[in-house]
């Protein structure tokens, strides 16, 4: 089978064939979502994580809720 997506390098339409084959090896344990790309598989993984939106100003360690923050912040 043949699409008409067009590509600027070999890398990208290498990425685009694997999409089409069934092989995916690389296999998301927090899901049922599976990968032709360890690279794909790795940035999917990170919507599993919570967002660390709150930062600590004097260290840079980022944590979910603002309560765990604040408690962080007694120790500097």
């Amino acid at each position: 089978p043949e699409c008409h997506e067009g590509f600027w390098d070999e890398d990208s339409l290498s990425r685009h064939r694997a999409g089409h084959r069934e092989e995916r090896p690389f296999l998301c344990l927090l899901c049922d979502r599976s990968f032709s790309w360890k690279e794909s598989l790795l940035i999917h993984q990170r919507s599993h994580r919570p967002q660390r939106s709150h930062t600590c100003p004097d260290c840079g360690r980022g944590f979910s809720r603002s309560s765990n923050l604040v408690l962080h912040r007694r120790v500097h």
